[in-house]
């Protein structure tokens, strides 16, 4: 059996190796949609995989980055443990000046550094250490996916179905979404985003009366949605509306409009309840002559408690124990991830392992240089030492 000393001097003697790696991640601009910028961090991923001889998987994409896998010993007979993070970030091209991330003492800045190239960094680490050390006993996945920032509407849901037949039959399945110090997200909110258009009749201003104004109909729906505000429960934002014409001339009651929202909510149960509200919303309308449409622009799925989900941090937690390092607790998250989408088609599955930061999506994105070392020794030790 592989020695924790050898383990955990092998993850020392590489750190600097892995924030240099870590910060040339950042350093490409990946945009979801950026086919040229995701398939770039995919290139640098399987290169620093090739040196260790891993096994490469790459599924083409024409509008989106390839999604990948990278397994170490495929061949072993052990279930394969996988772990996954995302290439892409919101960020558009030119966001960030070059260079793109800066070290300030214990703190990296940059885009994505959290989101999520530092999981992608975290688990090339890990792998390369497991490999050096000579670790056999099972196969170890990174499976990369290109599009979780919109919810892999880019690939409609194609990539998701990779990522699936890639886990499938594995031991456990470790997203490495940004990792909240002492904590492992165990269940997730759902969310969605909604786009609704409402259609009426226009009129002049002075005989408003005799037109049907849509602005006046959303207004309607917007506030009835804008109650939802329980962080574990329904919660709503509307954050986009747009109707009507303002300038010198009289305004009309406008005839269209149209807004969108965000909304999570904590149970499929929830998620039944509130979609029966938008429906008869928008079948019977408030305002008389108005009639809406909805449309659902992407989002995640809840994920749900499981028992083998909280079975597998138990064990993780056991092996902690042993090698005198510090327990993790279980906790929720309020929107979805990739984990959400395995969760739910019956992978045993724990999220948020990667690296500790904060501002996610801002230009103020950053991370704990000190937590990609802490990532590779919790997810290393759990890899060479759980027992099926």
């Amino acid at each position: 059996m592989l020695e924790a000393k050898q383990l955990f001097d092998k993850i020392e003697e590489k750190e600097q190796e892995y924030i240099r790696f870590w910060r040339d991640l950042c350093e490409i601009e990946s945009p979801t949609y950026d086919k040229e910028g995701v398939d770039a961090v995919a290139d640098l991923i399987i290169e620093k995989a090739s040196f260790y001889g891993m096994h490469t998987d790459r599924h083409h994409f024409e509008k989106a980055g390839d999604t990948c896998t990278i397994t170490l010993n495929p061949e072993a007979d052990k279930k394969p443990i996988c772990l996954s993070a995302h290439m892409d970030t919101v960020f558009k091209r030119g966001a960030f000046s070059s260079p793109r991330t800066r070290i300030e003492g214990n703190t990296i800045y940059g885009p994505g550094v959290t989101d999520d190239k530092g999981g992608l960094a975290a688990a090339m680490y890990t792998m390369a250490v497991l490999a050096e050390c000579g670790f056999k006993d099972r196969p170890v996945k990174l499976i990369m996916q290109c599009d979780e920032e919109n919810s892999s509407i880019a690939t409609g849901l194609q990539s998701i179905e990779y990522m699936y037949e890639q886990a499938k039959g594995c031991l456990c399945f470790f997203n490495l979404e940004w990792y909240r110090y002492g904590q492992a997200v165990l269940w997730r909110k759902g969310s969605f985003t909604m786009l609704v258009k409402v259609y009426g009749k226009t009129y002049v201003s002075k005989r408003c009366f005799l037109g049907h104004s849509a602005l006046a109909q959303a207004c309607s729906m917007i506030c009835e949605l804008e109650k939802y505000k329980q962080p574990d429960g329904l919660c709503c934002n509307v954050g986009y509306i747009r109707a009507g014409d303002y300038g010198d001339t009289e305004m009309n009651v406008p005839d269209y409009c149209e807004f969108a929202f965000d909304l999570s909510y904590m149970t499929a149960q929830e998620y039944e309840t509130v979609m029966k509200q938008i429906e008869d919303m928008c079948s019977n309308p408030q305002i008389e002559g108005t009639r809406c449409e909805y449309e659902l622009k992407g989002g995640f799925p809840n994920m749900e408690k499981r028992e083998d989900n909280f079975a597998l941090l138990e064990k993780m937690n056991e092996i902690y124990r042993k090698l005198d390092m510090p327990q993790i607790e279980a906790t929720w998250s309020h929107g979805g991830s990739d984990a959400s989408r395995m969760n739910q088609k019956g992978i045993t599955t724990i999220d948020s392992l990667g690296v500790h930061g904060l501002y996610i999506h801002t230009l103020d994105e950053q991370a704990d240089v000190s937590s990609l070392k802490d990532a590779a020794r919790r997810l290393a030790s759990v890899i060479a030492y759980i027992e099926d």
